[in-house]
């Protein structure tokens, strides 16, 4: 029995490995050769990349939780000094589902706008830090250290800028339904 023969092909780009399966497979004999991309002989690596993705995956979401909770506490005083304005508006005769539509309209903008000014700031900071450089130690099984970059992908910016403003609005829920069911003589007492 002849033991098989394996040829290794390095490449310069990860991001041609599958252009490069598909045209070896093309030129080489296929009974002879059986081409496979290095991701499917390196077990490791994707139970490795399935493990950081699930981590990371329960890591936003304790944040996304952790972000609606806090913005929900700034809502719910906010709404909390405002009540007076708020029954002064339904004195007046102002609907309770336009209170309520009140508050997730400013929660909605305010979320926005946050969301717009943390994606300034951070893609400022990001490139920043990218231009001076982040040293880091040589990684294990190589001696030669290498500076760091900060890689800036617009999927994850975006992700980012919708998680922030559907946490604002999230957490306006709750109390822009309180500031709707208040009673107006409560409400209106709450200046004096």
């Amino acid at each position: 029995m002849k033991t098989p023969r394996r040829i290794v092909l390095g490449l310069d780009d990860t991001g041609w490995t599958d252009e490069t399966v598909v045209a070896l497979a093309k030129v080489l004999p296929p009974g002879r050769y059986d081409v496979k991309p290095w991701h499917e002989l390196a077990d490791f690596y994707g139970k490795t990349v399935a493990l950081y993705r699930r981590q990371f995956g329960a890591l936003q979401f304790i944040i996304f939780v952790l972000l609606v909770l806090t913005v929900a506490s700034t809502v719910n005083m906010v709404v909390h000094e405002r009540t007076g304005e708020f029954g002064t508006l339904l004195a007046l005769g102002t609907r309770r589902r336009d209170i309520f539509r009140l508050v997730l309209t400013e929660n909605a903008l305010l979320g926005g706008i946050g969301a717009v000014v943390g994606i300034l700031l951070g893609v400022g900071v990001s490139l920043l830090l990218s231009s001076i450089g982040i040293a880091m130690p040589p990684p294990p099984g190589s001696s030669a250290s290498y500076t760091a970059t900060i890689r800036l992908v617009p999927s994850v910016i975006a992700v980012a800028a919708l998680a922030g403003w559907v946490a604002a609005c999230c957490a306006a829920l709750f109390p822009g339904r309180r500031a709707a069911r208040l009673a107006v003589a409560d409400a209106l007492r709450h200046n004096v």
